[in-house]
């Protein structure tokens, strides 16, 4: 008797001929709606959470933009010029309004010197055998002392060496005035016919002008060269002319000077100005001037309430506060198109707290009398004709509203981005929590009878295959007496014949 071995497929049962599998998810399938549903609510409830976090950001751009509205300096002031090709104004928040009449003589500029042409910016000597070196320095700054070293024919500063060229000489300074703040630059230039070494102040003014001493050989101290040779090619310490072109080089001919170190002169109201740079910040309180070119005539800078920057700063609360209301609306959603907090109160609640506040007067004055207004649409609009007369009748009112209104904007949006928001997550996420438990239990459950199903079919295909084994022996042993029968019948008649 064969006896069942328990076998049943991924889907087909082997005695019955059953898709087992199938049938046992089916009936699963239909004992889990309850996790479904729980599974349903725990996605609905993260919906909201991000839905949450998203609102909370948003309103936090508005709550730092209402920040700065809430200063008395955001209406700042502007400095205004009548040529901004001569000079331009900026006012820091701090100035005074006044009106200035200027005229400027010259600009400030760096000073730039020159030497003699060499044949070579490489190989050409700068040095003489003996001399000993050369000092540089810009106005009254750091001084720096570049060596010479005759018996191996190199420049020296800081223990690196230099090749005794053009070349060398250029990275030497160039090293000394990085290490010492030195505030000079040099460079070569070919100019055709011979490379010239080239030193340009980095600061403009007069104060900033360059002194070149050397040691030529022979001498014991850095001063004035007489000679033409050698280091000597390199001295610099001239006298100037009241307008900065050179009086005297005495009696050589070393480096020569190209472009004067000149201070600014300016006249202001009628009153002589000199400054070493022409970027003035300490002349009118709270202004920096930026002169830009010379002008025979009078160039008008006027100080006054910056308009336009207030406006632009509306305008940018007004585009800030639509995103947010936008933001909140889709997030609600409708009937038809439901958002992720639809039918939230607390949403809810916060677009119409944000819109009321909006309509509402500050300071003696509706903000619709300042020209800010809701379309059809519910947008937050600007009526610049409406802004402007405001600023002008009475700018303190309109700053003052728009202080008042920022300020109640920030203790709204603060109780929902610190309190309101953060406790309604924490509920979901709470709830999130006790659903995800009821799943895991839900799901044990439906394991536990999945695995009842899957035993019972196999009891039944364990019935079935020993059901089978038992009318196989059956028929077995029936086909066997009949034959049994026949043999000896047929004997029999045999033997009486």
């Amino acid at each position: 008797m064969t006896e069942w071995s328990g076998l049943v497929t991924n889907s087909t049962g082997f005695y019955s001929g059953l898709n087992i599998q199938q049938i046992v998810s089916t009936i699963v399938q239909a004992d889990s709606q309850p996790l479904t549903d729980l599974q349903n609510k725990v996605s609905a409830d993260q919906a909201q959470i991000s839905a949450y976090g998203s609102l909370a950001s948003s309103l936090s751009g508005l709550n730092t933009l209402s920040q700065s509205m809430e200063l008395p300096t955001i209406y700042g002031m502007a400095a205004t010029s009548s040529d901004s090709s001569v000079l331009t104004g900026t006012a820091s928040s701090t100035a005074a309004a006044g009106a200035y009449s200027m005229t400027v003589s010259q600009l400030a500029q760096s000073q730039s010197i020159y030497s003699a042409g060499f044949a070579s910016d490489t190989s050409t000597a700068v040095a003489n055998s003996g001399d000993t070196g050369f000092q540089i320095q810009a106005g009254n700054g750091n001084s720096a002392t570049i060596t010479y070293d005759s018996t191996n024919n190199v420049f020296d500063f800081g223990g690196q060496t230099y090749s005794n060229s053009l070349q060398g000489v250029e990275s030497a300074i160039n090293a000394a005035s990085q290490a010492d703040s030195l505030g000079v630059a040099a460079s070569i230039i070919n100019n055709g016919s011979a490379y010239q070494l080239v030193m340009t102040s980095n600061s403009t003014g007069a104060a900033n002008r360059m002194k070149i001493m050397v040691e030529p050989s022979g001498s014991s101290s850095y001063g004035d060269a007489t000679g033409t040779t050698g280091i000597n090619q390199l001295a610099f310490d001239p006298a100037y002319n009241s307008n900065g072109s050179v009086s005297g080089y005495g009696a050589y001919t070393n480096m020569q000077q190209s472009m004067a170190g000149l201070d600014a002169n300016l006249t202001l109201n009628g009153i002589s100005v000199t400054r070493s740079t022409n970027d003035i910040t300490d002349l009118i309180s709270g202004v920096t001037i930026n002169l830009l070119q010379t002008s025979s005539t009078a160039v008008n800078l006027t100080v006054a309430n910056d308009n336009a920057g207030f406006t632009t700063q509306i305008n940018s609360f007004i585009s800030t506060y639509n995103t947010v209301m936008s933001a909140i609306g889709n997030a609600l959603g409708n009937q038809s198109k439901p958002g992720a907090l639809y039918g939230d109160t607390l949403t809810g609640d916060l677009r119409e707290t944000l819109y009321s506040m909006t309509t509402n007067s500050y300071n003696g004055t509706s903000l619709a009398a300042l020209g800010l207004t809701h379309d059809s649409n519910g947008n937050l609009t600007l009526n610049t004709t409406t802004w402007n007369a405001a600023l002008a009748a009475n700018p303190s009112q309109v700053l003052g509203a728009v202080n008042q209104m920022a300020s109640s904007l920030q203790t709204t949006m603060n109780s929902y981005i610190n309190n309101i928001i953060p406790n309604a997550e924490s509920g979901l996420n709470s709830q999130i929590s006790l659903f995800q438990q009821q799943e895991q239990q839900q799901q044990t459950e439906l394991n536990t009878i999945q695995q009842a199903l899957t035993q019972e079919f196999q009891d039944m295909e364990q019935t079935l295959g020993s059901l089978s084994s038992q009318s196989t022996s059956m028929s077995n042993m029936l086909g066997s007496g009949t034959t049994s029968t026949s043999t000896s019948t047929s004997t029999s008649g045999g033997t009486t014949a």
